[in-house]
């Protein structure tokens, strides 16, 4: 049994478990969405608060792409490959999602988050291009929507509500929050709409250690002696009487009237029998 994209029966967690991998895969894709949309702020915010042009910030929202010396042109890069990773990572993340965890995937993309927006706030616009551009575009593009249908599918059987509540997340992280980092960034500056951002970002790590758990789906047949000892599988019906094999002693014709041999014989027998009544060969885990 093994942690992968399949989908095991709904009765194998509990509901409680459920609630928890929606929330917080919903409080991630708000996190993000938040990013997604601090583009234009942060365009408007830079231009008047150093004097860049809208070419130079709009290339950190798109990217890294530039001709060293022409600030306008990279600038504008920088917003164009934010916008191209934010929909290009996704397979790739979902991919290594199933490899390695859920968990552990989404909590480096959120801390390239706070690490992009620690960058940008240093007001380098070649900095801010590659900043914005490749790491917070690449972070972005690892939680979107295909991040909230891989949790539906992987904890729900019947994911139409789940899907549904997870799009209203990532609407929600995309525009309700925008208000919140503009006050932000008006009252206390432009890097202040950065620090709110990476602060939600740090939350919701904090939020998946403490509560995140990864999904263990699948089911195989495996020899009951080796399954029983592990506490992470779970018995699922009763064991298969049809892979409950018969057991043989075997013995040289020659030997096997040995006073020893019979001795020998008669003990591991009964010590087998017993043995193979109290613990069957094999069940589903």
């Amino acid at each position: 049994m093994s942690a992968s994209s399949a989908a095991a029966p709904p009765a194998l967690v509990s509901r409680r478990q459920q609630i928890v991998a929606v929330a917080l895969a919903g409080l991630a894709i708000i996190t993000a969405g938040s990013f997604t949309t601090l583009s234009g702020l942060l365009t408007a915010e830079l231009s008047q608060a150093l004097g860049w042009s809208s070419h130079a910030t709009a290339a950190g929202a798109a990217g890294v792409a530039g001709v060293a010396g022409v600030a306008g042109v990279a600038g504008a890069a920088g917003v164009a490959v934010n916008m191209a990773l934010y929909g290009a990572v996704a397979p790739f993340a979902l991919h290594a999602m199933a490899r390695l965890g859920i968990r552990r995937v989404t909590q480096i993309a959120l801390t390239l988050l706070i690490a992009g927006s620690a960058l940008c706030a240093l007001g380098n616009v070649w900095l801010f291009n590659i900043a914005w551009g490749l790491v917070v575009g690449g972070a972005t593009g690892a939680l979107t929507m295909a991040y909230g249908a891989f949790v539906a599918r992987l904890w729900f059987e019947h994911t139409g509500t789940v899907t549904g509540v997870l799009t209203a997340a990532a609407v929600l992280g995309q525009f309700a929050l925008l208000p919140g980092w503009a006050w932000l960034a008006g009252v206390f500056g432009w890097q202040a709409a950065l620090v709110g951002a990476a602060g939600l970002a740090a939350l919701t790590i904090a939020a998946h250690a403490l509560f995140m758990t990864e999904r263990l789906s699948g089911a195989a047949v495996l020899p009951c002696y080796l399954a029983e000892a592990d506490p992470r599988l779970v018995r699922h019906g009763p064991p298969i009487a049809e892979l409950t094999p018969d057991c043989w002693l075997l013995m040289h014709p020659t030997q096997r009237a040995a006073p020893l041999v019979t001795l020998f014989s008669r003990t591991i027998g009964a010590e087998l029998a017993d043995v193979l009544a109290s613990a069957p060969a094999a069940a589903a885990y």
